[in-house]
């Protein structure tokens, strides 16, 4: 009777002992889980604010009024040094600094010097840029294709590059070559009836 029972503890003791290892295991598990949050618990809370989403996989964030980036690992790539800044959009993003707007990539490497009054992206992968209160085109590789000299620029549904000088508008191609003179004021509200009056009155 006496090696029954001792048997029984005996038995009874290996269950807890195999217990204890599995929750063990277990706690351990789920501290490897939490110690894999916590950067990001950290993160959050270094940040005045930051977006809710990802753009490219940068994230916009803000600290002391300065704007940054951090990638997806919520790493900062590139530290709050902006006065402002937007979103990544087609690997670029537009960001200020001393009053002046300029272009960087996922990098953080200038594709356009911060030296515009304002930047602002167009259809077709073309950027408006600002200079002197004069409008002119750049790509998203930061070549200035016209030279700020428009009171407006504008891209229509059709992809035509309209531009205002004077009062009077032209569609010029992206080298800036006028291919309509500038003789026309538009009296029509669409861009499309003002192309197709203006090809009628050109004949």
């Amino acid at each position: 009777m006496q090696r029954a029972i001792l048997a029984l503890l005996l038995i009874l003791c290996c269950c807890q002992a195999a217990d204890a290892q599995k929750f063990g295991k277990r706690d351990q598990k789920y501290a490897e889980k939490a110690a894999k949050k916590e950067p990001k618990k950290v993160e959050r809370k270094k940040y005045d604010t930051r977006d809710r989403y990802f753009y490219n996989g940068m994230l916009l964030v803000e600290l002391g009024g300065k704007f940054g980036y951090l990638n997806q690992d919520l790493q900062e790539v590139i530290p709050p040094r902006y006065d402002d800044a937007q979103t990544f959009y087609k690997g670029v993003a537009i960001v200020k600094t001393e009053n002046r707007y300029g272009l960087i990539n996922t990098e953080g490497e200038e594709v356009i010097p911060p030296r515009y009054e304002q930047i602002s992206y167009l259809k077709e992968n073309l950027l408006a840029v600002k200079m002197d209160g004069k409008y002119g085109l750049a790509d998203m590789t930061g070549t200035e294709l016209v030279t700020p000299e428009y009171e407006h620029i504008r891209i229509t549904p059709s992809g035509l590059i309209e531009t205002r000088q004077n009062n009077r508008w032209v569609i010029i191609d992206r080298i800036g070559q006028q291919i309509i003179p500038l003789q026309y004021v538009p009296s029509l509200k669409t861009s499309y009836k003002w192309f197709f009056k203006t090809l009628s009155w050109a004949k």
